[in-house]
């Protein structure tokens, strides 16, 4: 970035690329492996509402009680309202 004085300043910014796949991997992986019960995921969109119904289907599968629970079940921009409810 050209500054006024003509002087150049760079800024470095952080990436999410691949958080919430990866956050999706690990929720459903630990699942299958019976790594716990309950799961609290903190995240402000929707992009991980489909990992809520795929633990259902694997609580279903295992016979057993998980619990996942979302911060921000629903979105006003959104009528997903996917989450703990």
């Amino acid at each position: 970035m050209a500054l006024p004085d003509g002087s150049e300043h760079s800024f470095r910014t952080g990436e999410e690329k691949g958080i919430d796949v990866r956050i999706a991997l690990d929720v459903i992986a630990l699942a299958h492996h019976h790594e716990y019960d309950v799961a609290l995921v903190m995240s402000q969109d929707q992009d991980l509402s489909e990992v809520a119904e795929e633990i259902r289907v694997i609580a279903r599968e295992q016979q057993r009680w998980i619990k996942i629970a979302s911060a921000f079940p629903c979105s006003p921009s959104s009528p997903n309202c996917r989450g703990d409810q």
